[in-house]
């Protein structure tokens, strides 16, 4: 009611929505939030190493169709920290599925906070800790994910710190960005008052971006396509064959 125009995005496991009742886990979900969209999380990492985590995701993929189907929301798919290949992203565009958010590796990794829950010398938590670094970087992720999807739309997230990075997501070919723990951060330290700084920092950042860039608005941000790629990100692009997706024309960002 404080925020009508927000859409509340339910969440829920890809394990629950798999089997018999995968639909009718879905509609409660989203009937006790009373959710514009539903947002399924792929968290096979996080199930492995959970204690009481379920590491089959047999039937996933008819599943998400199934869901798609019989839901009045969309579906979102999401990662925990991991990112998604371009390969999955199409997989899954394939459901029929509205969007996918990358959660690529840099950021909050659900796997990694399961193995703090086990014991310390437990095999869960040496799991955890060798698999720590496994998965596609947000920036790799962002680009894998738009080379193989048409019309799902594409979240980027996964160490957003700044509105410069959430910039960085959009100009990739992100539709929208996402971010965590700046937010969870900001709400332990100070509250309410101290998240509503941060967004506005976050504002007035991608506005910066945008007016250094020669941008007016968002959508000029986009058809602009002005970036540097160098690096591990380069190898990345390159090695992927991803460089036919990538934008010729570019300059330093």
């Amino acid at each position: 009611d404080a925020a009508p125009d927000i859409p509340i995005i339910a969440n829920l496991g890809a394990s629950h929505i798999i089997g018999a009742s995968g639909v009718e886990n879905a509609s409660k979900a989203i009937s006790m939030v009373e959710a514009d969209a539903l947002a399924v999380h792929l968290n096979l990492l996080q199930e492995i190493i959970q204690p009481e985590g379920s590491s089959s995701f047999k039937g996933l993929l008819d599943a998400l169709t199934n869901l798609v189907d019989q839901l009045d929301v969309p579906v979102i798919v999401k990662e925990i920290g991991v990112g998604i290949s371009k390969e999955t992203a199409a997989l899954l565009e394939a459901t029929g599925i509205a969007g996918i958010d990358v959660a690529g590796l840099g950021g909050t990794n659900w796997a990694i906070i399961e193995g703090y829950r086990s014991q310390e010398g437990s095999l869960m938590r040496s799991l955890a800790r060798t698999f720590e670094t496994w998965g596609i970087p947000t920036p790799a992720s962002i680009i894998e994910a738009v080379s193989a999807t048409e019309k799902a739309f594409i979240i980027g997230s996964g160490g957003v710190r700044s509105g410069l990075d959430a910039s960085k997501c959009i100009i990739l070919g992100a539709k929208y960005s996402g971010a965590a723990l700046p937010f969870l951060r900001a709400y332990y330290d100070g509250g309410k008052p101290a998240v509503l700084r941060l967004l506005n920092k976050f504002v007035i950042e991608m506005k910066t971006t945008l007016a250094l860039s020669g941008a007016s608005n968002l959508a000029q941000f986009r058809r602009r396509k002005r970036y540097l790629l160098k690096g591990r990100l380069l190898d990345w692009v390159l090695s992927r064959g991803l460089m036919k997706r990538v934008p010729q024309n570019t300059e330093n960002f």
